[in-house]
């Protein structure tokens, strides 16, 4: 039964992680009101593959942890999960927008429904008609506003407190010796981020009209996942000097792939930022750390000869640095984060507690004022912070803050307490670089979030040591 329920285990994570590398999508849930001309935009829940994976991961871990009586013996997420989540909970309840929502929504509900049933009194065909017009655009039994906060506490809550719980302990549950889960877990992730680049480079073969996507559902989403698993993938070490001849061949050929299939000049700064962080977390001799550091502005210096190679990409790559556009004289992406910058300044806003999670679409256009907005967002090209900061205030963009150096200074003291074990320094790499391209590329977006669930998850592995442990201390 141990057995069983180990290879369960392996099968569980290695399923959640090679689902959390896609974007790719099962179902969609809700009507698309907006494209069906009624006027006003409804919520739309699009169902990934990575969700579905985690909730079917959970449940089997929860009914697991249940049979085995082993509560005890888990790994609780920190102080800064919890807090993240009561300040999602206090900006959700202290949004006018949201709570006024609900009392007018049940309002409008109730006048629908009069309207509907005045409608049905004419038997005529044109009255049925009527009915079936008044049905249709009768208002949803939860508001827009609410639904938006709620999808966002729902999903914030499984990639910052659920998903690192799960990752941990089913990580801390492994076999004896080094080849255990944990290398299972990180194999995974490599073939997970090799699949993808094969995706994207042909997909530049056979679609030259638009740029790489890999799995996921955008270019920008793509080239900020590889900036911040390809350097962690680089310091992948092993004792085995074939196996570790793999890893440079694996991080050398994606570094290829890079330079090939992506278009974000912020993802390549934010993969430099990983790989100079990497270094500087590694302990070792003051040569060896300058060379890598060459290494590491010599590749800078490719990257900008090679920016316009290959032909097919240089538009895309162009529009990413340029501000304006053909419509527009400054980008709406720009435009968007002044309005955003601006938002603190009307007494009528919360500077603590935000507009209410998920309510930053509703809420930010009022901001534009006089600047142009004729042109559509670019898919994920906002600022992660601007975003969190109109949404759940200050005190929510704190407490996210919080979270992600909480585990970056875990992984850096894991890297400083274990100088032979990489795992510390390359997760410290990946979540610098996870800091950096947030500013232009938010990541915590469906699916794609469980990725930092995983790292945060490798960083309290890292601390624990396990190249240097004996027993295991979880379930």
């Amino acid at each position: 039964m141990k057995k069983f329920l180990s290879f369960l285990d392996s099968l569980s994570l290695v399923g959640l992680i090679l689902a959390m590398c896609s974007q790719l999508d099962v179902r969609h849930i809700g009507r698309d009101t907006w494209k069906e001309g009624l006027g006003y935009m409804s919520k739309t829940l699009a169902v990934a593959l990575s969700d579905v994976m985690f909730l079917a991961v959970a449940v089997y871990f929860v009914i697991r942890v249940i049979q085995l009586k082993a509560w005890k013996k888990l790994w609780w997420p920190p102080l800064a999960c919890y807090a993240l989540l009561f300040a999602m909970v206090l900006g959700t309840v202290h949004s006018g927008r949201v709570v006024n929502s609900i009392p007018a929504n049940i309002e409008s509900r109730k006048n629908s429904a009069k309207e509907i049933a005045e409608a049905k009194k004419d038997q005529t065909p044109a009255g049925k008609e009527q009915v079936k017009k008044l049905e249709k655009n009768k208002p949803s039994l939860i508001p827009k506003e609410a639904k938006e906060a709620l999808a966002e506490v729902v999903q914030w809550s499984a990639y910052f407190l659920v998903a690192p719980w799960i990752f941990v302990n089913l990580l801390h549950d492994r076999r004896d010796g080094y080849l255990s889960r944990r290398v299972l877990g990180i194999a995974a992730l490599v073939f997970a981020v090799m699949v993808n680049g094969i995706v994207a480079l042909a997909q530049i073969q056979n679609v030259s009209e638009f740029a790489p996507v890999g799995l996921f559902g955008s270019p920008n989403i793509y080239g900020a996942f590889l900036a911040l698993t390809i350097p962690f993938l680089i310091e992948n070490e092993s004792d085995d000097i074939r196996v570790q001849g793999r890893y440079w061949i694996i991080a050398a050929v994606m570094i290829f792939i890079t330079f090939a299939t992506v278009v974000s000049p912020w993802a390549f700064i934010a993969l430099g930022i990983g790989m100079v962080v990497a270094v500087l977390a590694r302990t070792g001799p003051v040569k060896v750390k300058a060379y890598r550091l060459a290494i590491v502005a010599a590749l800078a210096l490719v990257t900008v000869g090679l920016w316009r190679v290959p032909q097919s990409l240089a538009p895309f790559r162009g529009e990413q640095l340029r501000l304006s556009s053909a419509q527009q004289d400054v980008k709406k992406q720009f435009v968007e984060w002044q309005a955003a910058i601006g938002w603190s300044t009307p007494r009528e806003r919360a500077f603590a507690t935000g507009v209410g999670p998920g309510n930053y679409q509703l809420n930010i256009g009022p901001f534009y004022n006089s600047l142009p907005n004729e042109e559509k967002m670019p898919p994920d090209s906002n600022n992660l912070y601007l975003v969190q900061a109109v949404s759940i205030g200050m005190l929510g963009l704190s407490a996210l803050l919080w979270v992600v150096f909480h585990f970056w200074g875990t992984a850096w003291r894991a890297a400083k307490k274990f100088p032979g074990d990489w795992l510390g320094a390359g997760v410290c790499a990946a979540l610098s670089s996870w800091l950096f391209v947030n500013l232009f590329h938010a990541l915590v977006v469906r699916g794609v979030g469980l990725v930092l669930a995983f790292l945060f998850a490798l960083a309290v592995i890292a601390l624990e040591g396990e190249r240097n442990e004996e027993t295991p201390k979880a379930v």
